[in-house]
């Protein structure tokens, strides 16, 4: 008879200024046991290439924005999971995914920046590499020859 074990902590908390709303689940069978981590944050302010460098290092890329690019953002949301899947045998996986959207001013503009990054890390490392997919949309009007 397979038994499987599910556990769910939440807890809200502030770090720095900012609030964090974090939850974990524990669910083990006798195959595997995952663990799950999500979080978010709702309206606080962060510099922007501050949040793009360190999701980028979570990916193992490094990621530096120009410093007009910089700007100091309103987080409107911006959601993470984490997901560690260890099976009794092979190897484990885990997949780390944020998504997010950002307000920027501009001098008298304003516009949003929506950002998404998913990863599966492996390890080892298939041949080809980890699979990963890294997306943003600007919602503004830009003319063309601006």
């Amino acid at each position: 008879m397979a038994t499987t074990v599910d556990l769910t902590l939440g807890l809200n908390l502030t770090v720095g200024s900012v609030p964090v709303s974090l939850q974990a689940d524990i669910n083990s069978s006798p195959t595997q046991t995952v663990y799950t981590f999500d979080g978010c944050i709702q309206e606080a302010a962060i510099p922007l290439g501050r949040f793009i460098s360190f999701v980028g290092s979570q990916f193992n890329v490094a990621v530096a924005l120009p410093p007009e690019l910089n700007l100091a953002a309103e987080i409107d949301y911006l959601v993470g999971q984490v997901i560690y899947t260890k099976p009794t045998t092979g190897n484990a996986k885990t997949e780390l995914g944020v998504s997010g959207k950002f307000d920027l001013t501009v001098g008298a503009d304003k516009f949003s920046l929506q950002f998404y990054a998913d990863v599966m890390i492996e390890d080892p490392a298939p041949t080809t590499g980890n699979l990963y997919v890294v997306g943003a949309a600007i919602d503004t009007e830009l003319s063309f020859a601006n």
